[in-house]
């Protein structure tokens, strides 16, 4: 009697050999195969994304296939990588090598794997690339490009010269549609914005704050952050029609034109823009004029018919800090010349004969000869009047003066002085800080009166080594006048009188 299992056992060893000769057969193929090229096959290496069978689109993303093939199938596993090439489309841009309104996409707008597996047997593989539709909208209307380059082919594979690199240039309206596009506009988009002393911008003694709102338009989408900037034109208008009086454009260069941030949840963010009071102040009394543009969103698109706003700015009504109407007030103080030991004469300020007692000698260590007085570079430098002290000491000072003229319009003013060291309180001894009308100040009349007639004065009457004390008088002028303001002293013995700076406010209502 046959066993069965005896019978069936030269099947299975056939059935074994065949599966062991397919083997080795797959093995040979594999060792046969040759090395292949890598390339992206685009006519002209222009990948033109202009129809809907060239993307696809999934709520608010667009992925777009772009196809990497071999010369042959893959002869083995192997990687290569792709890398962004940005340089690339600024090169063909400035060459007008891209249709006409093209721009180079940002880099952050769009996502791809720079790495790909490419495994035995393909011969084509995509690189899925990755958008989003609000990144896309800061470009509707126009053309927008990227490159993409391949790089480190492994495993003895290669890349083809003269396809390396892919172009991929998006016709945005044909990608999105205007119904899609969100815009972003100022809140205040066509108004006339009156700076005049109201509750619509903020101050300090350095910079002026403007706030403006920009608005998104259309539902909530991603964040995003847009900026301003100067129109100029808008500017010019306004002044050349003459509805404005005293007007003058503001000069972009004095303002800081600043970025808003909006929340993914958000359809409001403050834009601002900051001018230096100093800049303001220059123009004193004038209606300085400013045009702003939103610009520049990272996502979204600006609108073109709300995306500019007027501010006139009042300067004599809106600025408070107008020091910058004179020169040479803080330390460091500048001299016109000085003895190269402490003392000089004070730039910008005139200085009477009277401040002129520092008397300086020949001497080896080089100081150089002559008579100062108003500017001590001690203690990182003040305006000073000082007698005695010495050897030698110095004349007395009678009726000593250190001042400068301006303009002024009508209007009521502060005047802030900050003193420091060794200002003397006794009633042989005077000091003032004064305010008067016309080019010159007047004299003290005695040790214990002010100067008269004047705007207004406050004595430096103090003893001892205090620091730093402020002295400060307002003023009022009914009509536009010449005003001349500083120091006036009378002075003996060993005194001296240091101010570290002086201010001049606008009081506001």
């Amino acid at each position: 009697m046959i066993n069965n299992r005896m019978l069936k056992a030269p099947v299975v060893l056939t059935a074994l050999a065949m599966i062991c000769l397919c083997c080795s057969r797959k093995k040979f193929d594999d060792r046969e195969l040759q090395p292949v090229k890598a390339g992206f096959n685009y006519n002209n290496n222009r990948l033109l994304i202009e129809t809907a069978n060239a993307f696809t689109k999934v709520g608010g993303e667009i992925t777009i296939p772009v196809e990497i093939a071999f010369t042959a199938a893959a002869p083995q596993l192997f990687t290569l990588n792709i890398a962004s090439r940005p340089d690339t489309i600024a090169e063909l841009i400035t060459g007008g090598d891209l249709p006409p309104n093209t721009v180079a996409l940002p880099e952050k707008a769009y996502l791809f794997s720079n790495s790909r597996d490419v495994r035995y047997g393909m011969s084509r593989i995509p690189v899925d690339v990755k958008l989003q539709i609000s990144d896309l909208e800061a470009f509707y209307g126009k053309h927008v490009a990227f490159a993409l380059q391949l790089s480190n082919v492994s495993k003895g594979n290669a890349i083809d010269a003269g396809k390396k690199t892919v172009i991929v240039i998006i016709d945005t309206k044909k990608v999105i549609s205007e119904s899609e596009v969100h815009f972003v506009s100022f809140k205040e988009h066509g108004k006339l914005i009156n700076l005049d002393g109201g509750v619509n911008y903020s101050q300090d003694d350095d910079y002026l704050t403007v706030p403006l709102t920009a608005m998104l338009e259309g539902p909530v989408g991603a964040s995003f952050t847009v900026g301003t900037s100067a129109n100029q034109d808008t500017a010019q208008k306004l002044v050349d029609e003459g509805s404005i009086a005293g007007a003058i454009v503001a000069d972009p260069g004095a303002i800081e034109f600043r970025t808003g941030s909006m929340g993914a949840s958000d359809n409001m963010t403050q834009v601002s823009l900051r001018i230096k009071t100093a800049e303001i102040a220059k123009h004193f009394g004038k209606n300085l004029v400013i045009g702003v543009d939103l610009v520049n969103p990272t996502r979204y698109q600006v609108n073109p018919a709300k995306k500019t706003v007027a501010i006139v700015l009042n300067t004599a009504k809106a600025v408070k800090n107008i020091t910058a109407l004179m020169k040479n007030t803080t330390r460091p103080f500048q001299s016109t010349t000085w003895d190269l030991r402490r003392w000089g004469i004070l730039d910008f300020w005139t200085t009477t004969s009277p401040v002129l007692n520092q008397i300086v000698g020949a001497n080896p260590n080089g100081y150089i000869p002559g008579t100062y007085g108003g500017y001590d570079r001690n203690n990182n430098s003040n305006i000073s009047m000082q007698s005695g002290y010495g050897p030698p000491a110095a004349a007395s000072i009678v009726n000593g003066k250190i001042c400068q003229t301006i303009t002024l319009p009508a209007g009521t003013y502060r005047v802030v002085a900050v003193s420091i060291l060794g200002s003397t309180n006794t009633t042989n001894q005077a000091f003032y800080v004064v305010a008067a009308q016309g080019s010159s100040i007047p004299d003290i009349p005695d040790y214990s009166n002010p100067p008269a007639p004047a705007l207004g004065t406050v004595r430096i009457a103090r003893s001892g080594s205090v620091s730093d004390a402020t002295h400060e008088f307002t003023f009022t002028l009914t009509q536009t006048e010449q005003v001349t303001i500083g120091f006036v002293g009378t002075i003996t013995g060993s005194v001296a009188f240091n101010v570290r700076d002086i201010k001049l406010y606008n009081v506001l209502p």
